[in-house]
Parts: C-alpha cells; sequence; structure tokens
C-alpha cells in the first residue's frame, strides 16, 4: 500500500471523520482501489459508511456495497435514503439484489421495492415513498405528536418546512408549515 493509501485509511478509521466529513470521507474512498476500501469500511460503523455511500458516484457506491460484508450492507442499505439504496440495488446483479433485498427488514425491503417496481426514469423512482402524512381534520396537538414520532424524516431527510395535508386517499389537499404548527393553539384543525 502506497503511503497515500495508508494516510487516507488511517483518516478512514478515525473515530467521526466519515460521520463529520462524507464528502471529504467519499473522495477518499474513490482514490482507494476496491479492496482497500472494502478494508477500510470493514472497520467503520453501518450509519457512516450509509453516509459515505451516498455521496459516492453510484457505479463505486454500488460495487462497495457488493463487497462488504453481506450484514452490513444490508445494516448499510437499511440506513440510506430509500431512492438512493433502489438506485445501487437496481444496479447490481439480479442474484445480489435479491440476496440483498431478502436480508432487509420487512418496512425497509417494501419502501425499496415500492421504488424498484417503479419505472426507472419515472420521478418515483427518485422519490422516498414514506410521505409524513398529515390530515386536514386533524389538531394541530396530534399533528405534532405524529411528527416528533416520524424519526426517519431527521435521520433520512433534511429538516422538512412545509407538511403536506393528505386525503384519505392521500391526495394533496393543502400543506402546513412547521413554524405554523409550532405557533397554533393545541386543539386547532390543520385545514384552519
Amino acid at each position: 500500500m502506497s503511503a497515500v493509501h495508508s494516510v487516507t485509511v488511517t483518516q478512514l478509521l478515525e473515530a467521526g471523520f466519515m460521520r463529520q466529513q462524507p464528502v471529504q470521507a467519499a473522495n477518499l474512498l474513490e482514490r482507494l482501489g476496491a479492496s482497500e476500501a472494502v478494508a477500510a469500511l470493514d472497520h467503520c460503523e453501518a450509519p457512516d459508511i450509509a453516509l459515505v455511500l451516498e455521496r459516492l458516484s453510484p457505479t463505486q457506491a454500488e460495487l462497495l456495497l457488493t463487497l462488504i460484508e453481506p450484514a452490513l450492507a444490508s445494516a448499510v442499505v437499511s440506513r440510506m435514503s430509500v431512492p438512493r439504496a433502489a438506485l445501487l440495488l437496481r444496479m447490481m446483479e439480479p442474484r445480489q439484489r435479491t440476496v440483498l433485498l431478502a436480508s432487509l427488514a420487512d418496512d425497509v425491503r417494501a419502501y425499496i421495492s415500492q421504488v424498484l417496481d417503479s419505472p426507472p426514469n419515472s420521478a418515483a423512482a427518485m422519490m422516498d415513498p414514506r410521505v409524513f402524512q398529515l390530515h386536514p381534520t386533524m389538531p394541530v396537538q396530534e399533528a405534532l405528536t405524529l411528527l416528533r414520532r416520524q424519526q426517519y424524516h431527521r435521520t433520512y431527510t433534511n429538516a422538512q418546512r412545509i407538511m403536506l395535508l393528505l386525503d384519505a386517499e392521500r391526495r394533496i389537499e393543502g400543506m402546513v408549515a412547521i413554524q405554523d404548527l409550532a405557533l397554533a393553539a393545541p386543539d386547532e384543525l390543520l385545514r384552519d
């Protein structure tokens, strides 16, 4: 291993580097050979690897995902955004994709499968199907409670500033800003 590669692997293995600097970690991984990158990733935590694979080129991310240990690959995919995970799975050989999908938790597999089942260049193939759903007739306090329970929005997406109001058929009826929710009376209805 060259001195340059030793330095990059050492940086990747430093506690918190991948979490705090995922773009730089992705750049370092891109410069490593596949076997060196896999060796470095084998010592890292799944949430950190997921952050970095989200920033790698799809081709490089898919390659590394297929080369790391299967249990680690499953944990990494479970922590990625659904559209990105689906993109990488779509690039895999069918047998690898099937094995990896089978190793995921039921809910994660269902969300990723929903995106995989969409036509490759459609909007549905690029969007996260986990729409946070509020109903127009819901009281503000109930909406805030639901919002606090939806941890995946904090983990997988940027902070949501606007929430969609959906009817029973999941059609958009309106929107409400988080700031409005925070300032509204607890018993006020969202449609108001």
